[in-house]
């Protein structure tokens, strides 16, 4: 069926052809509804001025803490239908969804890294001395493109728990596997 969509801050528009499955498809970040909407391009309707919906990808439950807000600001898809989502407040990766909507992992995670002393430091620390250090987080991806069956990232630089910024993995070549 056909429903009215009202976007609120889309953040990105991705368009992936299939040979595969023949099809043409637009997913559109909605970062104001914490969506992502997947329409078929070939279904327009010149007399309605519609499209068809196919799917609409909301918050994984199981996966993000229920004070975490899905706001999708990336979206792209592979041959397969896979879609990867980069979303603000995930540090985890990339999300990754099946081409039916589910959730199924993250890949290509940045982690931040830490020096001998704090490993050594944090085995004997109090919960009151980890409390007060400093949280270190990984870092979020910026943006991202599908080609030749790879994902090309690209992030901000990691701070490191010395306090160094470690840029030289700021562009990520990510294979299907998530490596």
């Amino acid at each position: 069926g056909y429903i009215e969509l009202k976007l609120t801050d889309p953040t990105s528009v991705y368009r992936a052809y299939t040979k595969k499955t023949d099809k043409d498809l637009l997913y559109i970040c909605d970062k104001g509804n914490n969506q992502v909407i997947i329409i078929d391009v070939t279904s327009y309707d010149e007399t309605s001025k519609t499209y068809e919906v196919l799917k609409v990808l909301t918050k994984p439950t199981d996966e993000l803490d229920s004070s975490v807000a899905f706001s999708p600001k990336k979206i792209i898809a592979d041959i397969e239908g896979r879609m990867y989502v980069i979303a603000d407040n995930v540090l985890d990766g990339i999300m990754q969804f099946s081409k039916d909507g589910k959730f199924q992992r993250y890949t290509g995670t940045n982690e931040t890294t830490l020096s001998a002393w704090d490993i050594f430091w944090r085995n004997f620390a109090t919960e009151a001395q980890l409390a007060a250090k400093d949280t270190l987080y990984n870092t979020t991806f910026a943006s991202m493109v599908y080609f030749d069956s790879m994902i090309y990232t690209t992030s901000y630089a990691i701070k490191n728990s010395d306090g160094t910024i470690n840029d030289k993995v700021m562009i990520k070549k990510i294979n299907p596997s998530g490596d």
